[in-house]
């Protein structure tokens, strides 16, 4: 089945049988049940709501209802990670590193998908520090040349000196 969900806008699948079935008051009396757990179990959910007599296989409620029950967890944990000015870097790189692992698992997730994610997380880490910038990398890296070239420096006339060193001495023949 191809699936056009983007984990990032929902968990509704507009091809989910649930979706032409059911009304829209049966559908948000459903998807409160789904996400406060009422009934616990899947198979429950599925008999209390009668959706076979709707025509609903039980496969495409559990997708459904597994779907919401990530998304909802998502907003959740997008409400306990960020301050309620939302402008910390670091809990912020934390909420978009449990997203991007999220998505990451999702099986239908598109790699246009993953690689927008895995962009905006990496900014997040640069933007909290957790990765170093590219000018501190050059400055970095233009230090390390330095050194080198000093060492080599040091080198080549240690080597010098020993060469003449070396030809000073008479032959031992």
């Amino acid at each position: 089945m191809s699936s056009t969900t983007d984990p990032l806008l929902g968990p509704h699948d507009p091809q989910s049988s649930l979706l032409r079935r059911l009304s829209a008051e049966q559908r948000a009396e459903l998807d409160r049940a789904i996400i406060d757990h009422e009934p616990a179990s899947y198979r429950g959910m599925y008999k209390e709501f009668a959706l076979h007599e709707h025509g609903v296989s039980f496969t495409a409620f559990y997708r459904y209802a597994r779907r919401l029950r990530i998304h909802a967890a998502f907003t959740d944990s997008v409400e306990d990670d960020l301050p309620p000015g939302g402008d910390d870097p670091a809990r912020m790189a934390r909420m978009l590193t449990r997203r991007l692992w999220e998505v990451l698992a999702h099986p239908d997730a598109p790699p246009a998908l993953i690689s927008r994610c895995f962009t905006v997380w990496r900014q997040a880490l640069k933007v909290a520090g957790a990765i170093p910038r590219t000018e501190d990398l050059q400055r970095k890296e233009a230090n390390a040349e330095r050194r080198n070239t000093r060492a080599l420096a040091d080198l080549a006339q240690s080597m010098a000196v020993i060469a003449g060193y070396k030809s000073s001495r008479p032959d031992p023949e």
